[in-house]
């Protein structure tokens, strides 16, 4: 790639995983605060004060970059938990972070593609796929694609979709998998610190903040 300009909020597609990259899903799951897959769940349970401690730092970290985020390119949140996983979670763990998400296209992909295929890859990688040829769509210009999430399966969605498309500047950013909230916020907090110059990059990336230790 030879670029002799910086890329810009128009030219920029952000892809944004929601558990364990917004909601640390495992570490609720380990408090039995979740369920664990698409078992059925009521609602959280009373959280103690250490818990809601953790996570309303938490959440305000992540509201801020959801918040950088919106500013920075076209965010769409794709998750594979079930339909409506996203709006049933993030009230009760992450309220500040539910009122920015209210103004962001989100959605399951399981919900949108397991009528295709039972694999959770393949509905990952086709809305991936479906929102970078939505974007694309009459567009000369190179297409800036950044991928947010903790597993494997967003940074290879990424990839994969990004060869269908000539115009396409992959920018993948992994997450540590099962991460603390301690950690996560970290993690976080280094994203929005780094926003601008990774969203401006003139070339392809492959990220990983993944391990760093809490304070």
């Amino acid at each position: 790639y030879a670029f002799c300009f910086q890329f810009e909020a128009a030219d920029t597609l952000i892809l944004l995983d929601y558990d364990d990259t917004l909601l640390p899903t495992s570490y609720l799951r380990s408090l039995q605060l979740l369920p664990q897959s698409t078992e059925p769940w009521d609602g959280p349970g009373e959280l103690c004060n250490s818990v809601r401690s953790v996570l309303k730092s938490l959440d305000t970290e992540a509201a801020r970059l959801l918040c950088l985020l919106k500013k920075s390119g076209n965010l769409i949140l794709i998750t594979n938990g079930v339909e409506g996983w996203i709006a049933r979670t993030a009230p009760h763990f992450l309220p500040e972070t539910w009122e920015e998400i209210q103004t962001v296209q989100h959605y399951s992909a399981r919900h949108k593609h397991s009528g295709e295929s039972d694999c959770p890859f393949y509905w990952k990688q086709k809305a991936y796929f479906d929102e970078m040829r939505t974007h694309s769509y009459g567009r000369q210009a190179y297409m800036n694609v950044v991928s947010i999430g903790d597993s494997p399966v967003e940074r290879e969605a990424l990839v994969r979709s990004s060869g269908h498309f000539a115009n396409a500047i992959p920018k993948s950013v992994k997450l540590a998998e099962q991460p603390e909230p301690g950690v996560l916020q970290q993690e976080l907090g280094t994203l929005a610190a780094h926003l601008s110059t990774l969203v401006g990059f003139v070339g392809p990336l492959d990220l990983q903040l993944g391990g760093m230790a809490t304070t």
